[in-house]
C-alpha cells in the first residue's frame, strides 16, 4: 500500500521623420517664339534643408510590473467562530487589482478588491479543506499566492482533546490504484514512536477524529490506512500536540 497519507495538525521609442532638403534646380530655359528668341533667365532657388522638428515625438511606455500578494493564513477554524484572513496586496504601477480563490470551502466568501476571506463554519464542515488558492491580477499580469489547507475543528475540543485530520491514500507502493479502503488505524501515546493507545476506524470516508480526554504534555500521534483486504499501511509522519 502506499506508505502513508498526507497528515495535518490543527507561496522611447522616438517616432523620428527624417525630412530631407528640397531643392528646385530646373531653370526657366529659353524659348523660340517664331523667329525671334526669347531669352528668360534661369532661376534658382535654394530652400534650404528641411530640419525635423518635434513631430508626435513620444516617451517610450515603461513596462507593466506585476502585482504582489503576500501572507500566511491561520491554518485551522472552529466551529461557530468566525475565521478570516486579510492577504497583502499592492501593485507598483497603481493599477486597479482583482482577486481570484480557486477551491474555496463553500462556507466561505472573497472580497475580490480586498482580497479578504471570512466566514463562519459550521458542524458539517468540519474536515480538512485543501488546494486553497488566491490569485491576484491587474489585468496583464498574476501572481498567485501559495496554495493552503484549513481544518475546520470541533467548537467543543479544548484542553484535554485533540482533532486530528489527513488525507486518504489513492495508491499502492508500486503505484497501482487502491481498489478498496476500509479505514483506518489511529495509534497515539506521550513518547515519540511509541504508541500505547489505538483507534479503529472503519469508516473510510471518515477524514477527521478528535481524541479528548488526554492528559497534560506531549502527545504524538500517526495514522495507518487499512484496504479492503486487511493490509495496513506503514504508519504516517508523526505529529505532536502540547496539552494544557
Amino acid at each position: 500500500m502506499h506508505s502513508s497519507p498526507l497528515f495535518y495538525i490543527p507561496a522611447a521609442v522616438l517616432v523620428c521623420a527624417l525630412m530631407s532638403g528640397c531643392r528646385d534646380n530646373d531653370p526657366v530655359g529659353s524659348q523660340r517664339v517664331g523667329s525671334t528668341t526669347a531669352s528668360a533667365e534661369s532661376s534658382t532657388e535654394s530652400a534650404g534643408p528641411l530640419t525635423a522638428g518635434n513631430i508626435g515625438s513620444a516617451a517610450k511606455p515603461e513596462p507593466n510590473q506585476s502585482p504582489q500578494i503576500s501572507g500566511v493564513p491561520p491554518t485551522a477554524a472552529t466551529v461557530g467562530q468566525l475565521w478570516t484572513y486579510q492577504p497583502a496586496i499592492s501593485d507598483p504601477d497603481g493599477d486597479r487589482l482583482t482577486v481570484s480563490a480557486t477551491n474555496l470551502p463553500g462556507w466561505l466568501t472573497l472580497d475580490t478588491e480586498t482580497g479578504r476571506l471570512s466566514g463562519t463554519p459550521q458542524a458539517g464542515d468540519i474536515r480538512t479543506w485543501t488546494g486553497i488558492g488566491l490569485t491576484v491580477t491587474d489585468g496583464s499580469a498574476s501572481v498567485r499566492l501559495p496554495v493552503f489547507s484549513l481544518a475546520v475543528v470541533d467548537e467543543y475540543a479544548g484542553p484535554g482533546s485533540v482533532t486530528l485530520s489527513w488525507l486518504p491514500p489513492t495508491q499502492n507502493v508500486d503505484g497501482s490504484p487502491i481498489a478498496s479502503l476500509s479505514g483506518y488505524r489511529l495509534l497515539y501515546g506521550q513518547t515519540p514512536r511509541d504508541y500505547t493507545e489505538a483507534v479503529v476506524i472503519d469508516n473510510p470516508g471518515v477524514t477527521t477524529y478528535m481524541l479528548e480526554g488526554l492528559t497534560a504534555g506531549d502527545w504524538y500521534f500517526v495514522i495507518q490506512a487499512v484496504d479492503g483486504d486487511g493490509l495496513i499501511s506503514e504508519p504516517s509522519a508523526e505529529a505532536r500536540a502540547r496539552i494544557g
